[in-house]
């Protein structure tokens, strides 16, 4: 604790507005606009707790102990920067600490209580918190173990509370929280020792409402029903000194005529390939002869090329029919898998050549099939290759979206030399397109926030703010409450996303004489985008009316409370009932798990167990002969420390065929604290064949039709079996075959020169 760097707290009448509930020790949700200064407030908040707390502490000598906040935000970024910004304004009183990540080891989790018990303020990301609840004790370790609650905390503070909804962590925690009392203390009744809940937001949302504000109200009260709050806190009386401080911009909305692409021989190409392979997908034995399996392929629900149903069929194929399908070959099943992931990427690379021009959606090809090429013979890569080379020799074209956002580049810059230009897309490819070609079709400098770590992206933040660099261009991770300068202008360039993300975003186009233009080709994005600001009106609308009659709103918070609580409860029980089925029918069921490409065998269900709760790693020391290990090309450095650092390790299937090596990638390793290297599954990445429980030869028969399992996440794969915890066992079991691979590995990667 030091009071050398401390900020003086001098509240805006507003932001005094703000705080006096939240001092009075009420459960509150605050709400105001991005810009207004939440955290800032959170902080005063925050000093007067512990100063209250401290005081009654001496007064009382004993029982009432002293104040723990735990200040919970969404992401790692945002915890960084909410540290800073809380150790200025109560770094001389408190000791301020953050803790980022997800991990469930037991380790880890100790050091996290650890740091919890030495701080005085904690900030943290949600699941830190969720995973200390759910801990169990190891076996043998019972009587010793603590169960963590959040009693241990005087005050939880939610930023960004928007959140608190559905399973998302914030309401997993919440859930804990209704648990420890009964009925919910809404009140926070002073016999119940629960810590005070202020929860921090620029927009409640108006969840699945419609255009109906009775339902936006109930949107508004289940959440504060799902954060044990009673008060909302907004601004009324100190409205214009409010918009002094933050911005009023309306968007602009700019559908740009973007069809010139169907001349280009560009996508000419890429269709002809589309269309090619659509034939081999039908040209498939199964395809011609199974009815069942040809109109499972034929949905496309007569999709175009340019559509989104088009690829929802590719994805639906990709993930579910092909891997999942019974009565195939292995041969046919690793031809359809071949097929859509290349019209998947060809797919992408159309909608990238609409956005950018023909340079970015070749890029793409290229960064995509760098495995492939690498893997497959040359015999099953000449086709792709060939195209490669046609799609090279075709004009090079900048698309029309591109041309719209440099006119409105240009015209920014003119009148005011100086400004800020925040760009948003939805994928950090996109914006390493946009920033590449910003930075050679414009003056001006461009950056990503694509940064391989959250140091690399603070720099370019910093540098943004600086004037370093005047455009820069992000992913929706800069939405969520991230400290970026007053912009003068704010781009979504084909991005949209819902209402919320709608009012951050434009939130910070803070400058005077901002604007916020969204920018698309797409007239359904067009159609969201109005339909946003249609449900950002009603949002407000909704907030205003609970404003007119708080008496009659905020009182039904309990009995919603209550009825979330009861759904809760059954909901557990249930889950309960059904953990307690598995349990039994997971010992008469066998499952063997394939790679979902080649369908190469690589271990028995049984031989995937859970490593600290979480990770699904693979126990069979066979299971190594099946992989190879290396170290992904973007992530070899000249620090060889971080090379040889067992998480820096993919594991890609090793089956060999005619046509090369499979190379799909199935996961990643962890180091379990004994110094035992796991392998750990990718759950997209496999399918479950049922067996019989005497199956032990370790391969599969091709022509055999089995129950076929394909799972997404790892918590379906609970629907047909519960894996076990790693044991003692398993590690002894892994040592030696472990060490020997990696061994050979790390002699691999030594000789290596990195340039």
């Amino acid at each position: 604790m030091s009071s050398m760097n401390r900020e003086k707290l001098n509240l805006r009448a507003y932001q005094e507005e703000l705080v006096v509930e939240a001092n009075e020790g009420k459960n509150v949700l605050i709400c105001a606009p991005t810009g207004s200064g939440k955290t800032v407030v959170a902080a005063h908040i925050v000093r007067n707790h512990i100063l209250k707390t401290t005081a009654k502490a001496k007064i009382v000598q004993a029982e009432t102990g002293l104040s723990k906040i735990c200040f919970i935000a969404p992401t790692k970024p945002l915890v960084e920067q909410q540290k800073i910004v809380l150790e200025r304004y109560v770094g001389d009183i408190c000791e301020v600490q953050d803790i980022c990540g997800s991990a469930s080891n037991s380790s880890s989790m100790c050091l996290n209580r650890q740091v919890i018990d030495i701080a005085s303020v904690v900030v943290v990301t949600p699941q830190i918190i969720v995973n200390m609840l759910d801990a169990k004790p190891e076996r043998g370790y019972e009587d010793v173990f603590e169960e963590f609650k959040l009693t241990r905390f005087s005050m939880i503070i939610f930023d960004e509370a928007h959140h608190a909804n559905d399973q998302h962590p914030y309401n997993v925690i919440m859930q804990s929280y209704h648990s420890l009392s009964k009925p919910i203390d809404i009140n926070r009744d002073q016999g119940q020792k629960l810590p005070q809940i202020i929860a921090l937001t620029a927009s409640l949302g108006i969840g699945n409402s419609s255009t109906k504000l009775a339902e936006a109200i109930k949107h508004a009260q289940l959440m504060c029903a799902n954060l044990s709050v009673n008060t909302i806190s907004r601004v009324r009386q100190n409205v214009t000194e409010m918009k002094n401080y933050t911005s009023e911009v309306s968007d602009e909305i700019t559908l740009v005529d973007a069809n010139d692409f169907h001349n280009l021989g560009f996508y000419k190409v890429l269709v002809k390939e589309l269309k090619s392979l659509e034939e081999k997908v039908f040209s498939v034995p199964e395809a011609k002869r199974d009815v069942m399996l040809r109109n499972a392929l034929k949905d496309k629900s007569n999709s175009s090329h340019l559509e989104q149903g088009y690829e929802n069929w590719l994805c639906t194929c990709q993930k579910n029919v092909v891997p999942k399908y019974p009565s195939m070959s292995q041969e046919s099943r690793s031809k359809l898998m071949q097929c859509f992931d290349h019209m998947l990427i060809f797919y992408h690379a159309i909608e990238l050549l609409r956005l950018f021009g023909t340079a970015a959606a070749l890029s793409y090809i290229v960064e995509e099939n760098k495995s492939f090429l690498a893997t497959k013979s040359s015999k099953t890569t000449s086709h792709i290759q060939a195209t490669m080379s046609h799609l090279r020799q075709q004009p090079e074209s900048v698309s029309s979206m591109f041309k719209a956002l440099t006119t409105i580049l240009s015209k920014q810059f003119s009148e005011k030399n100086d400004s800020r230009v925040l760009i948003f897309a939805l994928t950090r490819f996109q914006c390493k397109c946009l920033a590449s070609l910003l930075a050679e079709k414009t003056s001006k400098a461009s950056a990503d926030d694509s940064g391989s770590n959250s140091s690399n992206q603070r720099k370019k933040v910093t540098d943004f703010d600086q004037g370093k660099t005047k455009i820069l261009c992000v992913t929706s991770v800069a939405e969520e409450g991230l400290d970026i300068s007053a912009c003068n202008l704010v781009v979504q360039y084909n991005s949209i996303t819902n209402e919320i993300a709608h009012v951050q975003r434009r939130g910070m186009s803070r400058a005077k004489k901002a604007k916020s233009v969204i920018l698309t080709f797409d007239s359904r994005v067009k159609t969201r985008a109005e339909l946003n600001q249609l449900r950002e009106k009603l949002m407000a609308d909704a907030l205003e009316e609970i404003d007119r009659k708080p008496a009659l709103y905020m009182s039904q918070i309990p009995e919603i409370a209550k009825n979330l609580r009861q759904a809760w409860l059954l909901k557990n029980d249930l889950i309960s009932q059904t953990s307690v089925t598995l349990d039994y029918t997971s010992l008469q069921q066998k499952f063997a798990v394939v790679c979902r490409s080649c369908g190469a065998f690589l271990c028995y269900s049984d031989h995937i167990v859970l490593n600290n709760g979480s990770q699904h790693v693979c126990v069979d020391p066979d299971y190594l002969n099946q992989i190879t290990l290396s170290v992904p090309s973007d992530r070899l450095t000249q620090d060889r420390g971080v090379m040889m650092n067992p998480a820096s390790f993919r594991h890609y299937c090793a089956k060999r065929s005619p046509t090369g090596v499979c190379g799909v990638d199935l996961g990643s390793f962890v180091s379990h604290k004994t110094g035992v290297n796991l392998p750990i599954l990718t759950c997209k990445s496999i399918v479950f064949l049922k067996v019989s429980l005497d199956h032990n030869s370790k391969k599969v028969d091709d022509t055999a039709q089995y129950t076929r399992y394909s799972f997404k996440l790892w918590r379906d794969v609970k629907k047909i079996f519960e894996p076990k915890h790693l044991s003692t066992e398993d590690l002894l079991a892994m040592k030696t075959a472990s060490a020997s691979a990696f061994r050979k590995v790390v002699q691999d990667i030594s000789m290596l020169k990195i340039v």
